[in-house]
């Protein structure tokens, strides 16, 4: 797991003043291990910064003619879909951060001041994750960004969990909901579609009082903030399966050999991996079970030039 900065910092902090490790141990219901481990990791490493994020948005409204088979124009759109809450969470650490529009926002459709304060973890974070990240949420994130004056956040790696689970296996459902049952994980606040009607304020024919649109904003953010923890359960769930899961270990300083997906040390030497030209060593990561290989070929130069390959159509 990724060191915890909190943590890391009390631990840290009762060391520059004096205590010995065991004194940290008993303080803190650390054992000896942990307390080493916080102590050399605050050293060595500065964990990556990995941000779990969901947003909420209210539908777009519009006229038109059939339900079905039938194209919107621009035109037509009376009024536009808005960001109503966000939820985020460093992974690792235990606070869920959020922010959600006020009554008065919400009935004039403006999300510039929550798009700012969400557009700050954006461009802090080294790594991004959400269920529908790519096709959803940074998208829509951006799209607020920019029609809100806000610069480009700076570039980070992505995990999707959503594309992930569609990649690496054949469930009926991939929703994140549905995932999180049948793996027996952390689940979403129940709510429906009255809730996004509310926070617009209700229906224009029975507009809801200042007391209850307050009352449904702030239970669209409580589950805003169940979505985040049920993403995080079920991250960590499907992280020893992501082929594609981004090394961690190029944002730490230590040459140690880690599991570039959860940056234990923990790793034994399982079989080998093969390539059409080339076998690397393979290993198995104790502590999440993700299976990285090594970098370094055990075929010899002698052999690797003899070798021939297919050739590609």
């Amino acid at each position: 797991m990724p060191v915890s900065r909190k943590r890391s910092a009390v631990v840290r902090a009762l060391k520059a003043e004096g205590s010995t490790n065991k004194e940290i141990e008993t303080e803190l219901g650390l054992s000896a291990a942990s307390v080493r481990r916080y102590l050399r990791d605050s050293k060595e490493l500065k964990s990556p910064k990995i941000l779990l994020i969901d947003i909420e948005t209210a539908p777009a409204h519009g006229r038109f003619w059939q339900p079905f088979k039938t194209t919107i124009q621009h035109f037509q759109v009376t009024k536009p879909w808005f960001i109503i809450c966000w939820a985020a969470k460093w992974f690792g650490e235990v606070d869920v951060i959020s922010d959600c529009v006020t009554p008065q926002e919400a009935l004039m459709r403006s999300d510039a001041r929550i798009s700012k304060s969400i557009w700050g973890l954006v461009n802090e974070a080294d790594v991004l994750i959400a269920h529908n990240l790519v096709r959803f949420d940074k998208r829509k994130l951006f799209a607020r960004f920019i029609q809100n004056g806000l610069p480009k956040p700076r570039d980070s790696r992505v995990i999707d969990t959503l594309t992930q689970a569609q990649k690496h296996f054949a469930f009926l459902y991939h929703k994140l909901d549905y995932l999180n049952k049948i793996f027996s994980l952390r689940m979403k606040d129940e709510t429906d579609y009255q809730l996004w009607v509310d926070c617009e304020g209700g229906n224009e024919d029975e507009p809801l009082t200042l007391h209850e649109h307050q009352e449904a904003l702030n239970y669209m953010m409580k589950y805003n903030k169940s979505d985040i923890l049920a993403l995080e359960d079920l991250y960590v769930q499907l992280r020893p399966w992501m082929t594609s899961h981004p090394n961690l270990g190029l944002y730490v300083d230590d040459n140690d050999p880690m599991c570039p997906h959860c940056l234990s040390k923990d790793l034994e030497e399982d079989g080998e991996y093969r390539t059409d030209v080339s076998v690397f060593p393979a290993y198995r990561c104790n502590s999440c079970g993700a299976l990285p290989r090594g970098r370094k070929s055990k075929v010899s130069v002698e052999k690797r030039k003899g070798l021939l390959i297919s050739t590609a159509r």
